[in-house]
């Protein structure tokens, strides 16, 4: 029987980034009221999932920031992992040599120091404001801590600048791509699947009794954790290899789940 229901948000939960579709929002309540423990696993911050888990009127378990944070539906921090200061200064300073749009994430804000003509265009997908940051690098020395960077471009784009930082910084951070134009930079030993492993530990839950579905290459790992993996039908190929089972919607998934026995 499946004990935990995990899911990505962006591309997955989230239609067009901003709000949840009547039949999600349904199933994913359903399964809550029938005991199921919920879990938000997302690249967003953790108040985010927070904002989202308010709107459903339910309580559930938080690993954002990719897995950087892990915080229980009893508000207690399972696991949490930042940037070193030094570190977060080196790759901040990297970040700005190159032609896209970068962002720093803390626990629950996203602060910025560049010129972003599209910023009004960005801020729409965001609950929260992007904050504009005088003297950022500045302030990476002595007051933020950091768990995530962001860059926005253009996707060979993107992929050059992986494949440079990847090289630059081998074994000291991660980088993936979370969405087709955006690509999230944590430090090593940080993805998702390592963020449910922390949670379902602490659960007394095994990984055969999590059932997981996302669509983007940062969801790439927790579904190759559980055999109850599904992928949107719009993801990537390489996406789609992770997972077992392709849907269109997430109330699909739980569909399948519940015929075969599983809910």
């Amino acid at each position: 029987m499946i004990k935990l229901f995990a899911t990505d948000l962006d591309g997955t939960l989230l239609k067009d980034h901003r709000y949840i579709e009547k039949e999600n929002q349904e199933a994913i309540q359903a399964l809550y009221q029938n005991g199921t423990e919920i879990a938000f696993a997302t690249g967003r911050s953790d108040r985010d999932i927070v904002c989202l888990f308010n709107q459903l009127d339910i309580n559930g378990h938080r690993v954002s920031q990719n897995g950087a944070y892990v915080i229980n539906k009893a508000e207690e921090i399972i696991f949490k992992r930042q940037f070193s200061k030094d570190l977060s200064q080196v790759v901040y300073q990297q970040l700005k040599k190159y032609p896209a749009y970068y962002f720093v994430t803390t626990k629950d804000d996203i602060l910025f120091e560049q010129d972003i003509p599209i910023l009004n265009d960005l801020q729409v997908l965001f609950n929260h404001r992007l904050i504009h940051t005088e003297q950022l690098e500045d302030k990476l020395k002595h007051q933020l801590d950091i768990t995530k960077f962001m860059l926005l471009g253009e996707i060979e784009q993107l992929l050059v600048i992986q494949s440079e930082l990847n090289a630059r910084f081998k074994g000291k951070l991660e980088s993936v791509l979370s969405a087709p134009k955006c690509m999230d930079i944590m430090p090593t030993g940080v993805n998702k699947q390592i963020g449910l492993d922390q949670l379902i530990q602490t659960m007394s839950i095994k990984p055969e009794e999590i059932a997981v579905i996302g669509d983007s290459q940062n969801d790439i790992e927790m579904l190759q954790m559980t055999p109850h993996s599904y992928v949107i039908s719009s993801a990537d190929h390489d996406v789609k290899q992770a997972g077992k089972y392709i849907v269109n919607h997430v109330y699909e998934a739980i569909d399948h789940l519940k015929a075969n026995g599983l809910l």
